[in-house]
This record gives C-alpha cells, structure tokens and sequence, in this order.
C-alpha cells in the first residue's frame, strides 16, 4: 500500500512512499515477523472441544513447539556436558592447573 505524499510548493512532484508500521525494518533485521503478524488472532484463536479437549495446533503452534523442544535439548546437552566435565575436574585436580612450564613461556 502506498500513500501519495504532495509537498506545499507550486511544483507537482508527486512522491510515492510505501507505508509501513512504525520500527518494523527494525523488527525485520532483528529477524522478528513484521508488525501486526503474531499474537493469537493471527495464528487463530485457542479452543477446544466441548469434553474439554483441546483442538488441533496450528502450523506455526507446531513449529514454535519443536523450535522449543530443540532449544531445550540443546541446553540439557550443554548442562549434561558441564557435569562431566565437573567430575572429571573433582576426580583429577591436577588437570586445570598451569605448569611452571606454561607460566615462563608467556612470562
């Protein structure tokens, strides 16, 4: 959609400015949908079944749903590393440690 834009002069330049929602060229380099295109009426509103079960998740429910699960594998992955790590470093002190050798080469 484009808004006709006259300037006050005598002249008849006539300027074609696309209209756009306030900060959306930002939401878009942030790599957010644009403005007006998320929250519940955009997806479709919630309901469910009249025995209380819910009804069918939409298509974007379904991939924010396994972007959720893989972010947090992802983290149990990272906090499952970290543990082991913390055991091997309490069962063998000695391996963090710098040596004299490792001192006087920077030094």
């Amino acid at each position: 959609m484009f808004r006709l834009s006259v300037p006050l002069s005598r002249s008849f330049r006539i300027h074609y400015i696309p209209m756009r929602a306030g900060g959306q060229e930002a939401r878009i380099k942030k790599g957010l949908k644009k403005a007006g295109q998320d929250g519940p009426l955009w997806e479709g509103p919630d309901w469910s079944y009249l025995d209380g079960t819910p009804g069918p998740l939409s298509k974007g429910q379904l991939q924010r749903q396994s972007h959720a699960t893989l972010i947090i594998k992802k983290a149990h992955e990272f906090i499952e590393s970290m543990e082991t790590s913390r055991k091997i470093l309490d069962e063998n002190p000695d391996i963090g440690k710098p040596t004299k050798e490792d001192i006087t080469k920077y030094y």
